[in-house]
């Protein structure tokens, strides 16, 4: 008696994945596509929940290996979002799993009520708000004094700068914080320092006798 063969299940493997089969897929807020490769055994479909009204996959079904688009809305909140994509081929979810994150609108801003630096320097600190991390640069302004101005402390609720004591008439600096997870979300101000002497002329006083 001849034996049937034994049907092998179909198979779906992604680019990238672990050895659970998960592959990760980060977005930043903005609207964008993204591609994912994969192999596949025979006719495949993606399944996104349906309450994820924010990620679209094209195409969204097929035959053997194929890349796919998966593209994202507009985000506009503060927290990030994500959703688990399921693959299915020949009718068997596969072990594969996309797991899609879309990152939150990063805000990054100093709060700087006045920026004129005391004259005989010091420690200067200024409020921030952030969600995120973010780099600093500082540019020193033309004409002033090198490395009058640099930063000693930034976190994701204040930043601290120290100054020196101004030798000059006037030194300035421009402050560029740029956030890590969204580069371009940045956030720029000015720092100076004077130095203001007064000088008071007195009237020569004629005295007659």
């Amino acid at each position: 008696v001849q034996e049937e063969p034994t049907r092998v299940p179909a198979k779906m493997d992604l680019e990238n994945a672990d050895e659970l089969g998960a592959s990760p897929l980060t977005f930043s807020n903005r609207a964008e596509t993204k591609t994912v490769n994969f192999t596949a055994d025979g006719d495949w479909y993606i399944r996104i929940p349906k309450e994820c009204d924010w990620l679209k996959a094209s195409p969204a079904s097929g035959t053997g290996d194929a890349t796919v688009n998966f593209t994202t809305s507009l985000y506009e909140e503060e927290v990030p979002r994500d959703v688990k994509v399921a693959f299915v081929c020949d009718d068997l979810e596969q072990k594969a799993i996309l797991n899609v994150t879309q990152l939150q609108k990063f805000i990054l801003e100093v709060t700087v009520d006045n920026p004129v630096l005391g004259k005989t320097g010091g420690e200067f600190t200024f409020p921030v708000t952030t969600n995120g991390t973010y780099d600093v640069n500082i540019t020193i302004g033309e004409g002033s004094e090198a490395n009058w101005l640099t930063c000693v402390e930034s976190g994701n609720n204040e930043i601290t700068f120290n100054a020196t004591a101004i030798q000059g008439k006037r030194n300035a600096a421009t402050v560029t914080l740029t956030c890590k997870e969204d580069p371009s979300t940045v956030y720029q101000f000015e720092l100076s320092q004077k130095n203001l002497q007064l000088n008071f002329t007195h009237p020569e006083v004629h005295i007659r006798g």
